[in-house]
């Protein structure tokens, strides 16, 4: 009786240490969105992902974009997209329109990455969020006018490590407690 009791209070300590675990540290959430946009020269053209510290993708929202990546095609050269730029002083915020036929819609300050070096900026003319699509759009070099572009949404949980840390230490505690309860039999 004694050892079912000790069992049954080990197991009960292990889930309770569990459930802090997983109280202590909740999923941190991002949400990546594969965008691309491509321009009247035929010949450049971007596509990646932006990623965001929002949990629920939600339409005409304003989202902060904390990372990019992804490629920038320019004639036969492709660059790679490896962080956020301060080139032509972007926003770099975007809305979503809720659809999955969505543009990127930004503001007048753009959203500007680093490709392979390049500083590139998409953005749309005038104030508030708008499609940056048939708008003229700096590439520090050549311009180009994006004739298309397409936003949408991936959700993504990225678990944190202490849940698991916290049940490890409660099932190694109860493992423990077990053997004193046993050897006090």
């Amino acid at each position: 009786m004694k050892r079912n009791c000790a069992l049954s209070f080990s197991l009960s300590l292990a889930a309770t240490g569990l459930a802090i675990g997983l109280q202590a540290t909740p999923a941190q959430a991002i949400t990546t969105w594969d965008w691309s946009f491509t321009t009247d020269n035929s010949d450049q053209f971007g596509s990646g992902t932006f990623t965001t510290a929002d949990v629920v993708p939600t339409a005409n929202t304003t989202y902060a974009i904390i990372g990019v990546y992804g490629t920038y095609n320019r004639g036969s050269s492709v660059y790679a997209i490896t962080n956020l730029s301060s080139f032509n002083q972007p926003d770099n915020f975007f809305q979503w329109d809720g659809t999955s036929l969505s543009s990127i819609l930004a503001t007048e300050g753009g959203i500007s990455f680093v490709a392979d070096g390049l500083g590139i900026n998409i953005y749309k003319l005038g104030d508030g969020f708008g499609p940056v699509g048939f708008q003229r759009t700096e590439f520090q070099g050549s311009d180009g006018a994006i004739t298309s572009s397409s936003l949408q949404p991936n959700q993504n949980l990225v678990p944190g490590p202490l849940p698991l840390f916290g049940a490890a230490a409660a099932y190694s505690w109860s493992r423990r407690l077990r053997r004193r309860i046993a050897e006090k039999v």
